[in-house]
């Protein structure tokens, strides 16, 4: 009798955004309530290193029912520990998670550059988001 193993690969589809800026994570985060009518919720994300040391990051996290959408800001840095060591030039971390098929990032960039505290806006790539993704988007 064979055996039959079921393999499941649990992944997230989402954008990231490289945010840098002069103004604290909150300031940030009420720029964008008040710019894209966000409704910015503050929690914190937990990591920990090798050596089992734990760092938290503030995180603002906004819902959108109506598109399927939840915008994170995360602020990348605990003191001075980045969180993701590959974008240490960023201090903040815009990240998408939903339906982002549908969603329009070139508008969404266009609208975080608007922001006048907000100095530069790049599209990254998520991979080194990868393994703290399950963290992320726990619920």
């Amino acid at each position: 009798m064979s055996k039959h193993r079921l393999i499941v690969e649990e992944d997230y589809d989402f954008l990231c955004y490289g945010l840098s800026c002069h103004i604290k994570d909150y300031r940030v985060a009420w720029h964008l309530n008040q710019s894209l009518k966000f409704n910015c919720k503050r929690s914190q994300l937990e990591i920990h290193d090798r050596s089992g040391e734990a760092f938290e990051y503030a995180t603002f996290v906004h819902r959108d029912p109506k598109s399927h959408l939840r915008f994170i800001l995360i602020n990348n840095f605990s003191g001075n520990q980045p969180l993701i060591k590959a974008y240490k030039q960023f201090n903040m971390l815009m990240v998408v998670e939903g339906y982002i098929d549908i969603f329009d990032g070139e508008r969404f960039m266009a609208n975080l550059q608007s922001i006048e505290s907000i100095q530069l806006v790049t599209e990254l790539p998520s991979s080194p988001l990868e393994k703290i993704q399950f963290s992320l988007f726990e619920e």
